[in-house]
């Protein structure tokens, strides 16, 4: 087995792996915390194609069981493909081919994330379009029975690094970096209360060092929602110290995002390394936020 993705809420926990050998799907659940696991299953159709799978690609929510990965069934280009099961893990849905836009094995996606919410269930796509990589929405309403539009998030004037999703219930959030200002990516930030028809706060610039000035760090924007509280938390270099640090850094909506408070350094001095930041938001009363990192200010990294 290798490139395992986990996921729980409330009881539910999943994980999901590629087989070696076969290259095929598998998932395994425990329905009560973890003490017991269900017997391995098949969730794909068996094509053995090229896939790659991470974290972000699984959602549990409500019982149901979400997945969407890359595959190149179709060529030697990655398409994204959906399955859920609605039933702990035991069957799961035909696979489906999302769209994308082109016709299958034409188009590269980049990344492809997922986030669930009541019944709904929202798949951001980073496509490679005309002058880089663009960011697009696609949305079901039923459990991935059907699914809408296919909606174009960023505004096409730069190349999208990297990106992040969540929803609460009334609102779908999407934090990314692009380089539309310059060589350099800025932060920006859009959502959505209609699947992607219309946009508030759209594209929406977030860190305070303005347009093209700092670089946010790919693969470390971490963003998170519950009620009206909105987390973004990032990694950018260049700003305020050396070019060769990168600080962490934070900026929290109050009102379910249409508006954030100041872009707030939590770390500077130091180089905060890849893959440790991350943000959390809870409302029980008021919300409660967390940001944890790796640096070398002692001279190793530590957390």
């Amino acid at each position: 087995a290798k490139y395992p993705a986990v996921a729980a809420e409330g009881y539910l926990t999943a994980a999901v792996w590629i087989e070696d050998g076969t290259n095929n799907l598998y998932c395994s659940a425990s329905s009560d915390n973890g003490a017991t696991w269900s017997t391995a299953t098949q969730m794909d159709d068996g094509t053995g194609s090229s896939k790659w799978i991470y974290d972000y690609n699984l959602a549990v929510h409500e019982g149901s069981i979400y997945f969407a990965w890359r595959d190149q069934r179709n060529g030697t280009k990655e398409d994204t493909y959906f399955t859920v099961s609605n039933d702990d893990g035991l069957t799961w849905s035909a696979d489906l081919r999302l769209e994308d836009g082109d016709v299958p094995g034409a188009t590269d996606i980049d990344s492809v994330k997922i986030a669930a919410e009541g019944t709904s269930v929202y798949v951001l796509q980073r496509i490679d379009v005309t002058g880089g990589e663009g960011l697009f929405l696609l949305t079901s309403n039923d459990r991935g029975a059907t699914w809408g539009p296919l909606t174009r998030v960023d505004n096409g004037d730069g190349d999208v690094d990297y990106e992040a999703i969540t929803a609460t219930e009334t609102t779908t959030h999407i934090a990314w970096c692009d380089n539309r200002n310059s060589s350099d990516d800025d932060l920006f930030y859009s959502h959505t209360h209609d699947d992607g028809a219309t946009w508030m706060m759209d594209n929406v610039q977030l860190d305070g060092s303005g347009p093209g000035v700092g670089d946010i760090e790919g693969t470390e924007i971490h963003l998170s929602a519950a009620g009206t509280s909105v987390t973004v938390a990032w990694l950018e270099d260049e700003l305020p110290t050396a070019a060769g640090d990168e600080e962490v850094h934070v900026i929290v909506s109050a009102d379910g995002g249409h508006t954030f408070g100041t872009d707030t350094t939590l770390m500077t001095g130091a180089d905060a390394d890849n893959h440790f930041a991350s943000a959390g938001s809870h409302t029980v009363g008021e919300a409660i936020i967390a940001v944890a990192w790796e640096d070398n200010r002692t001279g190793a990294d530590e957390a």
